[in-house]
């Protein structure tokens, strides 16, 4: 099951959705879903929002078995 660790890191670093949302060049109804589990990111959005977040993206997304 994929999971993430997104809502955490995200107010870690202080930022809103809203925020996080522009400096992916995303909605932030997109991160919400991504936060509650309903929309799983690509491979290169998973990679953009963990350099946003300034994380190795194992820490902000994963697969949980």
């Amino acid at each position: 099951m994929f999971k993430n660790n997104l809502k955490y890191y995200r107010k870690c670093k202080g930022m809103t959705q809203i925020q996080l949302a522009r400096k992916a060049g995303i909605t932030n109804d997109y991160i919400s879903q991504i936060e509650r589990g309903i929309k799983n990111p690509g491979l290169l959005m998973a990679k953009k929002i963990s350099s946003i977040l300034e994380q190795n993206i194992e820490e902000v997304f994963f697969i949980q078995s």
